[in-house]
């Protein structure tokens, strides 16, 4: 899993993007580290953060159920977190 900080049109904003290397399942452990990834993140002041499931063949329902708590916690703070490229398996 990379995050990559990424410059907005909006001076002084950014947000970071999460790539997960590989064919990638995001369970147990790989969840408990995107849920510490993105706390920290918010913590530093980014507001958005986009996640890449390019790579992603599976995705647990403890894996939604972080990414649904933390997209609650990016709008708190006036931002989202968006998922892209999610494979029509795991929607």
């Amino acid at each position: 899993m990379k995050f990559t900080q990424i410059p907005l049109e909006q001076p002084g904003s950014f947000a970071y993007q999460c790539e997960f290397e590989g064919a990638a399942n995001v369970e147990n452990d790989l969840v408990s580290a995107l849920a510490s990834q993105l706390d920290v993140i918010l913590e530093q002041g980014c507001k958005w953060a986009i996640v890449d499931f390019s790579h992603v063949g599976f995705i647990s329902s403890a894996g939604v159920g972080t990414l649904l708590s933390r997209r609650r916690k990016f709008r708190r703070v006036g931002g989202d977190l968006i998922l892209c490229s999610v494979p029509d398996e795991i929607m």
